[in-house]
């Protein structure tokens, strides 16, 4: 239980390590941010940005096949998983296939590109919203993701605001939705690694609990 607590460890520093970069290529390109973050890729300190896709895939399967350990089975939460492992080979796909240099896929890359990215945020998201669904019902699933739907809602909703408003002159405030939306989902994905690997959340068999004392 404690190397899995420990991989789940590694993997809030991965999401953390896919933040500092997303930060580091802003500051590097100030006044020349790309229309999709994935324009980095051609700006300068562009090596960051494969740099942080990995870093997210890595946390993203990592808790996909560790947090299963930590929480008694459930199925919302076992199909949670599965998409969170999903979204982290979704997340690969984004590193192999490179966006277009247009606004718009113009190449079988650059639509490969845009739909891994759409599939990606779908599957982290609909993840997220059955975690805390397990936690309503489930309480070591509740201390791990929580009760509340607020923050994967924020998370869906950017993503459609994102996903819409840069199909209209509107693409600037879409833009930052779509930054909003990266560390908003990465925000969260931390503070469930980080309490599930701080050994708060109750084991598979609830070892911890105590044992029913027989009358004398």
């Amino acid at each position: 239980m404690q190397e899995v607590r420990r991989r789940i460890r590694l993997a809030a520093w991965a999401l953390a390590l896919f933040l500092a970069c997303l930060a580091l290529l802003h500051l590097l390109n100030l006044g020349d941010w790309p229309r999709h973050i994935s324009g980095f890729v051609r700006l300068q300190g562009a090596w960051l940005w494969p740099l942080g896709l990995l870093a997210l895939s890595f946390a993203l399967v990592t808790l996909g096949l560790g947090l299963p350990a930590l929480a008694t089975p459930h199925r919302d939460a076992r199909l949670a998983c599965r998409l969170l492992v999903a979204g982290g080979a979704t997340t690969l796909l984004l590193i192999l296939f490179p966006t277009d240099v247009t606004p718009h896929p113009s190449t079988w890359v650059g639509g490969v590109h845009d739909v891994a990215a759409s599939f990606t945020v779908l599957l982290v998201g609909s993840a997220m919203f059955l975690l805390v669904d397990a936690g309503r019902s489930e309480p070591s699933w509740e201390a791990l993701a929580g009760r509340s739907l607020t923050w994967p809602g924020i998370v869906m909703g950017l993503g459609y605001a994102w996903g819409l408003g840069d199909l209209t002159a509107w693409w600037p405030v879409a833009a930052v939705f779509q930054r909003a939306l990266c560390a908003s989902m990465a925000g969260w994905l931390i503070v469930v690694a980080l309490r599930s690997s701080s050994g708060a959340t109750p084991d598979r068999l609830a070892s911890s609990a105590p044992t029913p004392q027989r009358p004398e």
